[in-house]
């Protein structure tokens, strides 16, 4: 049994021509929702090289749609999540921006995770 300890998170992608500066609106064309945080895709990529059932994650979600929709992701990936508890605090997220060359930008939007917080 592998047993993994760590965070989940769910990141918005958003797709810009130019990275925004401090205090500006950039319109993105769309974005994508991903399944994350670094536990969860240590255990996923441990799953995926695993027997079935012989990677688990520790971790705390929010009682919210991002919590449910990465448990299922977890489990659809072969991921036990038994010891996965719902905490009080909403699931971890980050807003993340990525420029016509592939530059991304994170730091000044990223939602604490339930296991962040203090």
């Amino acid at each position: 049994m592998i047993l993994v300890f760590g965070s989940v998170n769910v990141d918005l992608v958003a797709r810009v021509a130019a990275i925004p500066g401090p205090g500006r609106t950039m319109l993105a064309s769309f974005y994508d929702r991903h399944f994350g945080g670094k536990g969860a895709n240590q255990a996923v990529a441990a799953a995926r090289l695993s027997v079935t059932g012989r990677v688990a994650l520790a971790a705390c979600i929010g009682d919210d749609s991002f919590g449910r929709e990465s448990t299922d992701d977890l489990v659809t990936n072969g991921v036990a999540v038994d010891l996965v508890r719902i905490g009080t605090a909403p699931t971890g997220c980050a807003f993340i921006t990525v420029d016509a060359r592939g530059e991304r930008d994170h730091g000044r939007q990223r939602c604490q995770s339930p296991t962040q917080r203090g």
